[in-house]
This record gives C-alpha cells, structure tokens and sequence, in this order.
C-alpha cells in the first residue's frame, strides 16, 4: 500500500499548510509528515505554542527545539518562567539567574548531582 496524501491545504505560494495522509499521519507545514503528528516550522515562528484564553503563554516549542513553559521565548533546552518542581534527580549543572530577586536558599527534596551557579 503506498502512502498517499488524502488531504492536502497549500497557501498562494503552493507551501503545504496542513496534510493527512492515507496512514493517518499529519502534517502541519509539512506534506511528507514522518510521525503521527508532525510539525514543520518556517524558521521565522515558535513550532508550537499553548496559550490561555487571554493570550498568556503557557508552552512553546521554538524553531531551535528550545521548550518554554511561561515563555514564549525559551533560551535554554528548558526555560521556566516560575516555579518548577523535579520529583527526581537532577544531574549537571544548576545554574539559576534572576533580574530583580537574589536567591537565598536551594531545596533538594530528590537530590541534585552537580554543581550551582548562582547569577
């Protein structure tokens, strides 16, 4: 059975918006989807992005793999705007920054392997 394109929507420019195939993968950007869902950005666009109903970023995916969650501008493999929680270790480096508020305390509940790096 070969793959085909059951649904294909392309823009003035004939650039693949939104594609399903007979084999039940979708493409968004993309009209060669490799996974169940696939996403192609443009290079200009954050991949993927959930907003609240009032607009506030809550997660994104950026063209570089970044993910932000509370940032729709994520700089690191993972940047949190807030407070995060890890229920295991976390191994490497800790490196935590802040423009208004200096940290006074860290509290290890599942055990850190690394270093801090306090900016």
């Amino acid at each position: 059975l070969s793959t085909t394109r059951l649904v294909n929507f392309v823009n003035s420019a004939s650039t693949s918006l939104f594609t399903i195939m007979n084999d039940g993968k979708v493409g968004i950007g993309s009209s060669t989807p490799v996974a169940t869902l696939s996403i192609q950005g443009n290079g200009n666009t954050n991949l993927f992005s959930i907003a609240s109903s009032t607009g506030t970023n809550l997660f994104t995916i950026n063209t570089q793999g970044y993910v932000g969650i509370g940032t729709s501008t994520p700089q690191y493999s993972l940047d949190v705007n807030g407070t995060a929680r890890s229920q295991t270790s976390i191994t490497g480096a800790l490196v935590l920054t802040s423009s208004s508020t200096a940290y006074s305390s860290i509290s290890s509940y599942g055990g850190f392997n690394g270093y801090v790096n306090v900016s």
